[in-house]
């Protein structure tokens, strides 16, 4: 990854130690407490990749993440349990096409 500049769902989700907590969303789908944990530990995510886009001059990306941040605010600062099951709906139906995908692959193999 030689381009620093890029934002991936990865470094949104998974990188800090406070947003791989996503990862428990069911935890997180039913616990407004640790939903807005989890909701704050990303806008502060959002905040230190703006800071990094400022010091790279790159407008353009300073730009999406300040949009993001206030969109996200917008949508979920008061409720962000649903927030929580919004992604935790996502990561499900991800696994369950991965697993079908693997599974789809693992017959091709046998053939």
């Amino acid at each position: 990854s030689g381009n620093s500049s890029s934002l991936t769902r990865s470094d949104v989700f998974i990188s800090s130690s406070s947003s791989s907590c996503w990862f428990k969303r069911d935890h997180a789908a039913a616990n407004d407490s640790f939903a807005t944990l989890l909701f704050h530990g990303l806008l502060t995510q959002l905040d230190d990749q703006y800071s990094r886009f400022a010091q790279e001059n790159n407008f353009l990306l300073q730009h999406n993440i300040r949009k993001s941040k206030r969109n996200l605010q917008d949508h979920f600062q008061e409720d962000p349990v649903q927030m929580a099951m919004i992604i935790s709906n996502c990561l499900k139906e991800e696994q369950k096409i991965l697993t079908s995908a693997q599974t789809l692959d693992q017959g091709k193999m046998k053939d």
